[in-house]
């Protein structure tokens, strides 16, 4: 009796997609700016596109898109990117909160319950000489994988919420 070799599974690939590009709108000198962006990459592929408003540049890996980013942040260029997917917040709108509820108690109780907030905000409305606080709360979540978990929430601090 033969026994047959253990046949092992296919593991799945994640597909990554190349970044998006980073358009910078003043370059003075074309070569000089090539040679800083390859030394910032360590050698990693890049492009360079001309255009009449600027250099559009598209790198091929995250983490070298990541470094030039910070790069001509750094060196206060002018320029713009778009964030990428994986990067943006997933913005949910907490309802019937009250609008003294501390966004310190809320990013704790969030953190309690396995969410990660970036950014908390109560809405205001600028009517005139009046502000007048509303309900709800805009809450900007850090990418997880465990983010559409926070729809199944009911309540927060004994108040009975609506996400």
């Amino acid at each position: 009796m033969e026994l047959e070799p253990e046949q092992k599974a296919p593991t799945p690939t994640i597909a990554t997609s190349s970044p998006l590009p980073i358009f910078i709108c003043t370059v003075n000198d074309f070569n000089a700016f090539c040679n800083t962006i390859k030394e910032v990459t360590k050698g990693e592929q890049f492009s360079c596109k001309s255009s009449i408003n600027g250099v559009k540049l598209s790198t091929q890996l995250p983490d070298s898109y990541r470094t030039v980013i910070k790069y001509l942040q750094c060196n206060k260029a002018d320029f713009h990117a778009y964030q990428s997917k994986e990067d943006r917040a997933y913005l949910v709108v907490i309802r019937n909160s009250h609008h003294t509820t501390q966004i310190e108690e809320i990013k704790k109780e969030l953190l309690s319950l396995g969410h990660t907030p970036r950014r908390i905000i109560n809405i205001i409305q600028h009517s005139t000489k009046i502000f007048q606080a509303f309900p709800p709360h805009f809450i900007d979540l850090e990418p997880a994988l465990n983010n559409k978990t926070i729809f199944d929430i009911k309540s927060l601090f004994y108040t009975k919420i609506k996400v």
